[in-house]
């Protein structure tokens, strides 16, 4: 596969990030005053669980195989970056709801709230540690990312799977793909 085609495959899914990163701004903006008559927000148009499974878990995954298979050239820096920058967004979103039964409870929780900041904090910095290309602060971000997450499902989603979505590695199919 050509490098143009594999850019042209990591800035459309950015793309997509972004696209359900505006989508939940809507929902932000319904919680606040909003100023201009006509606007309507959208709100979240699929449960937490699917964002965490599809999207959230996809990207870190880039992250934590950093450890077994270090990142050399450019390319492989730049994918780390875009998965990191996803996760960065993605922690936010996940604060806004969703169409899960349980999400309305999840985002009120103190617990949600500090899993999610951890979550932003150690992608920024992977994000940091991708600008130094230092392996080393990639594997501790990756590290903080893992005990994120794990205290999220210890307090979240202890029983595994829910509502019907299923983790795959497709991750790894995408990279053998290469």
């Amino acid at each position: 596969m050509s490098m143009k085609i594999r850019h042209l495959r990591m800035i459309c899914a950015a793309a997509m990030t972004l696209g359900v990163i505006a989508a939940c701004a809507g929902k932000e903006a319904s919680q606040q005053e909003v100023s201009q008559p006509g606007i309507k927000p959208v709100p979240v148009q699929t449960s937490i669980n699917e964002i965490m499974v599809m999207a959230v878990d996809y990207a870190a995954h880039w992250i934590w195989d950093a450890g077994e298979s270090p990142p050399k050239t450019e390319e492989d820096w730049f994918r780390i970056r875009v998965h990191a920058t996803q996760l960065v967004a993605l922690g936010s979103t996940i604060t806004l709801g969703g169409t899960g039964v349980a999400d309305d409870g999840w985002v009120r929780s103190p617990e949600w709230t500090r899993d999610s900041e951890e979550l932003i904090s150690a992608a920024r910095d992977a994000l940091k540690a991708v600008d130094g290309q230092d392996v080393e602060a990639l594997n501790a971000a990756g590290d903080r990312l893992v005990a994120s997450c794990e205290s999220c499902h210890k307090t979240f989603k202890p029983e595994v799977p829910t509502e019907g979505v299923m983790h795959r590695d497709v991750h790894r199919e995408t990279r053998a793909n290469d």
